[in-house]
């Protein structure tokens, strides 16, 4: 719900798909709430082959729940959180490349919204990764801890099991002041790591 910047990254990327699960976001992650969308093409011929679009749960329709995505939902229009996760986006993005972009051991800024990546890499030329065994992405997130940011890893996305990367995903309430000292916190706790092995 709104992470890159639009509600959905369907929207973001101009699919329409045939499904669509749902769930965390549209109750702020306050009470467990999820939700399936599908296309008239599926409701239809659901209709058709069963007669009815229906599957029940213990849990199902709980008005509480519901209720609380419905404020959730009304209070994510009220703030504009979507329209701010595309413009404290474009702004982390911005500030992260104008600190990062150079360095010898960053291989790729990338992202869109609130969600930011940071791929480190022990050859920026060759895009050769760092060995896992040296857990590079694990000691930047610990060093951001102590310098006082709170950062996401992801490790492993290549084939061969390497691959590292800083994550970036501010709330989107994040105010311009405060995505300006993220991006500056990460590239400090990035370069902290990289500067010193």
């Amino acid at each position: 719900f709104g992470r890159v910047g639009e509600w959905f990254a369907s929207h973001k990327f101009d699919i329409s798909p045939d499904i669509t699960v749902i769930g965390k976001g549209i109750s702020g992650g306050y009470v467990p709430l999820a939700a399936v969308f599908c296309s008239d093409k599926i409701y239809n011929r659901i209709q058709e082959l069963s007669g009815s679009f229906l599957h029940g749960f213990t849990f199902e329709n709980t008005p509480f729940s519901t209720g609380v995505g419905y404020e959730v939902l009304k209070i994510m229009k009220k703030l504009k959180c979507i329209e701010n996760s595309k413009e404290m986006g474009v702004r982390l993005k911005k500030g992260l490349i104008s600190e990062l972009s150079l360095h010898k051991n960053v291989g790729d800024i990338r992202g869109t919204g609130l969600f930011c990546a940071v791929e480190i890499v022990e050859d920026k030329d060759k895009k050769l990764p760092f060995e896992r065994k040296l857990q590079i992405s694990e000691k930047i997130v610990t060093f951001g801890m102590e310098i006082g940011i709170n950062l996401y890893f992801a490790t492993g996305f290549m084939p061969n099991g390497y691959g590292d990367a800083i994550l970036f995903a501010p709330p989107l309430i994040v105010k311009p002041d405060e995505i300006d000292e993220i991006g500056e916190l990460g590239a400090k706790a990035i370069k902290g790591i990289l500067n010193s092995k």
